[in-house]
């Protein structure tokens, strides 16, 4: 069972905790797929190194490269901080 993503979903992926905290996409779903199971082919596939939390960052690029996953552009608007608004645009071009 678990987590199931839905064709054409869009989503991110992140793992890890303070400075190594990482937040990959966003990405859309190319079909429908169980999230654990896809996990599962990764370690059945993946050697695992010496730290296995190392597996985790690599996880996203077998996603995409399996076509699980698909990256797609997104804006990001930043409002302001210390109760200003301090409007800034940035487009995600590496796709």
């Amino acid at each position: 069972m678990g987590l199931y993503i839905k064709k054409g979903e869009p989503l991110c992926v992140s793992s890890g905790v303070y400075e190594s905290y990482i937040r990959e996409g966003p990405y859309v779903a190319l079909r429908d797929f169980a999230f654990t199971d896809a996990i599962e082919e990764f370690k059945r596939k993946t050697p695992v190194p010496e730290n296995s939390y190392l597996l985790l960052h690599n996880f996203h690029e077998y996603l995409v490269a399996q076509r699980y996953l698909k990256k797609t552009p997104c804006r990001s608007i930043h409002l302001g901080e210390f109760g200003r608004f301090d409007l800034k645009e940035e487009f995600d071009t590496d796709v």
